[in-house]
């Protein structure tokens, strides 16, 4: 598995370049307890030269710390986070009190966004595409999954919804011969994916006719995708919502529904993550109290204490 890593750490106005062979898997959790712990894990990594990155297709996961502009940007291929988008959000909700007056953010196009940021030529590091078109619109939700989810709405108002395998590139460079194959398999006028499956989607799009504009959204890095799809969609208006899939909830008028979790389930899930016995162990007992002390206002103090300390050492307030 491909676990492979580029680091960034910007320091009164020079910045070094890292990299790990096995750390995009654990990276955003290395991260989340703040600056200090992630400047010394970025550091602790092996230093390269600044021309010496490495190639998107290879790497899952980076990470860029600005000491001077107080931001970290990041992303990395650890338990659904780089695809499970509501999951991601939830994890930035519970990381921002560890960063503290820090702008945190995903780096939506990966290491396009670090070469921007430091100044970098994005062109060098991008790899070269090769496009290959294929519009295949078999659904998929019947089976219990939906990885990308296709919506048009007709001049007339008329709704197409494509439940989908797979990623959303394959079938946008094809430009308009997407909406064509649409026309021909018919599509579903309603769509609530939750009583097909719990899982979340990787990716969405939304065409609208009247307006000629494609819309679409991604949970996983996508550097250049925007400007390549573009280019196949000549009179259309292209613009990509990065991870705002509510766009395309929004422009489907309430025919298309995805799967809801509540936002303590998520935290659930995260916190098995964060307290695994995998983290180093001196920080077991603070982070437990870090985020026991988080605003849940759901939880009781005492169903605090029962969930975050189950061997009952934390005296309640």
């Amino acid at each position: 598995m491909n676990n492979r890593a580029q680091l960034i750490v910007i320091k009164r106005g020079n910045w070094n370049l890292y990299e790990s062979l096995w750390s995009a898997d654990v990276l955003p959790y290395e991260l989340f307890w703040g600056p200090e712990h992630a400047t010394t894990f970025i550091e602790s990594q092996h230093g390269v030269t600044r021309d010496a990155w490495l190639r998107p297709s290879l790497v899952t996961g980076g990470a860029l710390l600005d000491l001077d502009t107080r931001e970290l940007i990041f992303f990395g291929n650890s338990r659904n986070l780089r695809c499970d988008i509501p999951l991601r959000r939830t994890f930035f909700k519970l990381m921002q009190p560890h960063w503290q007056n820090w702008t945190l953010r995903w780096a939506h196009e990966g290491l396009a966004d670090f070469a921007d940021h430091v100044g970098y030529p994005r062109e060098r590091i991008i790899d070269g595409h090769v496009d290959r078109p294929h519009l295949d619109l078999s659904s998929t939700h019947l089976l219990g999954w939906v990885d990308l989810v296709g919506s048009i709405k007709e001049e007339d108002g008329r709704m197409r919804i494509f439940p989908l395998d797979g990623h959303a590139e394959p079938l946008l460079i094809a430009g308009p011969r997407l909406l064509y194959e649409a026309r021909r398999r018919g599509g579903e006028r309603k769509l609530d994916l939750q009583e097909h499956t719990d899982c979340f989607p990787l990716e969405g799009f939304h065409l609208d006719v009247a307006s000629r504009t494609l819309t679409f959204w991604t949970g996983p890095e996508a550097p250049g995708l925007r400007e390549r799809i573009a280019e196949r969609w000549p009179d259309w208006s292209v613009v990509w919502a990065r991870d705002r899939y509510e766009t395309q909830l929004d422009a489907a008028d309430g025919t298309l529904h995805l799967p809801e979790r509540t936002e303590m389930d998520m935290i659930e899930q995260l916190e098995g993550y964060l307290l695994a016995g995998n983290m180093r162990e001196g920080l077991t007992n603070l982070n437990r109290r870090q985020l026991a002390e988080l605003d849940c206002p759901e939880l009781s103090q005492e169903e605090r204490c029962r969930r975050y300390y189950p061997e009952n050492k934390l005296k309640t307030a």
